[in-house]
């Protein structure tokens, strides 16, 4: 996921329409997505690699994903703190531009990342690019403080994260689905509002499903568990009239050696 947008925050119990689509797709739709006017801590449950999610999901699950698990919570921290926080971040000096291979092709992402563990046994790779992965006394104050948050406010364990850093709409992640030994994955964003986009994997799960995408707002945050991978891609698009930065971090559960992106369709971009 980012890994793994431009548009203004969603609305209150916003009833599924159907809008153009940019990307030059057939059908797409906005889901619906509920969005508190009040930041709510998410209670309950164990912190492990399960399923349904340890906490109350009414309020955040998005709708007209079959066959996915995914919650979105609008304003899971203020719009403050969030553009506070994507200042801090992008001061650090651990950022770097991976460099891919496609189809025989060595090309340099056009996002910028930054990889952190907990467990020195984690790596990570994509792409045909070994992540350069910083352990638990490399992680700055900064994203320690973040990370202890998101844990604690939704009740689960996250051993990696990777940021991910749009300095504006040309910069983009492609089409593409993580493999499921990442576990739960939550992404947080920072900055910028980008569009995030879901395309269903035609199956006997969703045959009838349509592409759906929504704006991710700054301060929000996105999780996607269960199944999601298996019947749904995910993108974030280029969107050149965004001139603003975006920084996301998506913290994931993840075994030793571990490939971060899965099977992708045929189209440039990272995982």
């Amino acid at each position: 996921m980012e890994n793994a947008s431009n548009a203004g925050a969603g609305a209150a119990n916003t009833d599924a329409s159907s809008t153009s689509s940019n990307l030059k797709r057939k059908r797409s739709s906005t889901p619906d997505i509920n969005t508190p006017h009040k930041s709510k801590k998410v209670d309950g449950g164990t912190s492990a690699r399960i399923s349904p999610p340890p906490f109350d999901t009414k309020p955040f699950l998005v709708k007209n994903l079959p066959g996915a698990e995914v919650y979105y919570i609008h304003n899971f921290i203020s719009d403050q703190l969030a553009s506070n926080w994507h200042k801090e971040l992008d001061e650090l000096d651990t950022w770097y531009h991976p460099t891919l291979k496609f189809y025989g092709k060595t090309v340099a992402q056009s996002r910028s990342i930054a990889a952190y563990a907990s467990s020195d046994t984690v790596t990570a790779k994509y792409s045909g690019h070994q992540v350069d992965m910083h352990y638990a006394d490399d992680v700055p104050q900064i994203l320690q403080t973040i990370w202890d948050h998101v844990m604690k406010q939704i009740n689960l364990e996250f051993n990696h994260v990777m940021l991910n850093n749009y300095a504006n709409g040309t910069e983009y992640i492609g089409r593409h689905r993580d493999t499921k030994e990442n576990g739960v994955i939550a992404s947080l964003s920072l900055g910028a509002v980008r569009t995030f986009v879901m395309t269903p994997n035609r199956n006997s799960t969703n045959m009838d499903a349509i592409t759906q995408k929504w704006p991710l707002a700054n301060g929000s945050l996105l999780i996607m568990m269960g199944a999601t991978q298996d019947n749904w891609k995910h993108e974030i698009p280029k969107e050149p009239k965004v001139k603003d930065g975006r920084i996301s971090l998506t913290f994931r559960q993840m075994p030793d050696a571990t490939i971060i992106g899965g099977k992708r369709s045929r189209r440039k971009g990272g995982a």
